[in-house]
């Protein structure tokens, strides 16, 4: 099974990855890694990714940057990128998983499969 890197970019968001890190702990299947990017280099951003056991870096505020920067520091064999106001359950987490087992390039369908479950579209 391919590994999984989670890559959160975030400017100013504290409340916003304190929830997203929360949820993603109590998911049964974790994934490999947890990345913030923080492009406000907050000190309480930093302390909330500690007690979740996510990655903290600090970044230039720019979403491309941040971007880039989690990804060079990933190791996984996917990369999936969230917004800090994103919420993952985990029925879609299994679904993605499970797609990815299936067939790494059906990565694309997961993700709007996931979307469009959760009502977003």
């Amino acid at each position: 099974m391919p590994s999984l890197s989670i890559i959160i970019p975030c400017y100013h968001d504290q409340a916003q990855v304190s929830a997203l890190l929360q949820q993603l702990s109590t998911l049964l299947v974790l994934p490999s890694e947890v990345i913030v990017v923080d492009a406000a280099s907050d000190p309480v951003c930093h302390a909330i990714c500690t007690q979740y056991g996510a990655q903290w870096h600090r970044s230039d505020p720019c979403r491309g940057k941040q971007l880039l920067q989690g990804a060079q520091i990933a190791t996984g064999d996917i990369l999936w990128f969230l917004h800090a106001d994103t919420r993952v359950f985990p029925m879609h987490f299994q679904v993605l998983r499970r797609q990815l087992n299936v067939v790494p390039s059906g990565a694309i369908f997961a993700l709007l499969l996931m979307v469009h479950l959760s009502g977003l579209c």
